[in-house]
């Protein structure tokens, strides 16, 4: 009887013990536990905003690309052709009638190149190449030959733009186009810091509605004790009706502002789960623990912050930018050198 007993007692034990082992990895892997980056994957996916930030980052890349490729050697190609035929009646001069085919084409290639000067050098060679066979039919006195007569033409084209300006402009034409694109980085980057710091400010306002809740009730539990006991001692003679009411008052108050503090609670939880696909059990709360780091010391963090602090960035920048501006607006005003050849 005692083994039996000893027996059972063991197989609920491990019943119990097999039961808190999923119940421990069911909150181990629930949403509800999130760290840091586990809330910025959750605002990339489900934030409108945030995927309209990136998407700002993608179309400056774009206009960065396209830039860079107009400081580079433009080439241009084209292959024209025709074709014609054409018939004709000539009994005067002794032909009943001939028909002629007609064909001209031949490729045509020019590139324009940025020179360090920021001068213009253009440069084109073209090759035109033209045909003509004529057939007689029924003819009366001359035999018109039918041989095909055709021409070619080869043409090389240079040419020079140059303005009468050597202020290092094609490399401030350079630095604003890198500079323009590490702004508008910046900028993207500022805007996303600015949305995790909001979703952050949202987890922890909730947690701040939370603790206010908690207060509250704290708040209400003692109007209730303190209700209870006027109420008890105006019975004795104690308290007049004023101070009755004044007790009763703000027990009524606590729960007016109990009931505001729930349903504050409750739509900022439903508000988050909505915006953020995480839920914060109604509870429960957790801690967002941040990026594991090193501690750094004041003369370490200063660096940092003018190489990577996204607003030291687009400051720097935009001072490069306006630098770059003044040697692009002196070129523009100066004289311009034109010669062409071909």
């Amino acid at each position: 009887m005692k083994k039996k007993t000893h027996i059972c007692f063991i197989l609920l034990m491990t019943f119990i013990s097999f039961t808190r082992t999923l119940s421990a990895q069911e909150a181990s892997s629930s949403p509800d536990n999130f760290s840091l980056p586990d809330l910025i994957a959750a605002l990339e996916e489900n934030s409108g905003e945030y995927r309209r930030n990136e998407a700002q980052a993608l179309i400056g890349l774009d206009d960065y690309l396209i830039s860079r490729a107009n400081l580079q050697p433009v080439v241009s190609g084209r292959l024209p052709l025709s074709y014609s035929r054409q018939a004709e009646e000539n009994y005067t001069a002794g032909i009943g009638s001939e028909t002629s085919d007609g064909f001209s084409g031949g490729p045509v290639l020019s590139v324009s190149q940025l020179l360090p000067t920021a001068g213009v050098l253009t440069a084109g060679l073209a090759e035109s190449l033209s045909g003509e066979r004529i057939l007689a039919l029924e003819p009366v006195v001359i035999q018109v030959p039918t041989d095909l007569a055709y021409s070619n033409t080869f043409r090389i084209t240079a040419g020079l733009t140059q303005p009468l300006y050597f202020g290092n402009a094609y490399q401030a034409a350079k630095k604003i186009v890198e500079e323009t694109y590490s702004g508008n980085r910046a900028a993207v980057l500022d805007s996303r810091n600015e949305l995790i710091l909001k979703a952050l400010g949202d987890y922890y306002g909730i947690q701040q509605t939370g603790f206010n809740l908690d207060l509250i009730r704290s708040r209400l539990e003692n109007d209730q004790e303190t209700y209870k006991r006027v109420e008890r001692e105006f019975q004795l003679g104690l308290w007049t009706k004023s101070v009755l009411y004044q007790s009763l008052s703000a027990r009524l108050k606590s729960e007016t502002d109990l009931l505001e503090a729930e349903q504050q609670l409750e739509s900022s939880r439903g508000l988050f789960a909505s915006t953020y696909g995480l839920n914060i059990p109604p509870n429960q709360s957790f801690t967002v623990a941040p990026f594991p780091r090193e501690p750094l010391s004041l003369p370490e963090i200063l660096p940092r912050i003018l190489a990577w602090n996204p607003r030291s960035v687009q400051l720097k920048s935009g001072v490069g930018i306006q630098q770059a501006s003044i040697i692009t607006w002196r070129k523009d005003q100066a004289p311009v050198l034109s010669v062409e050849g071909s």
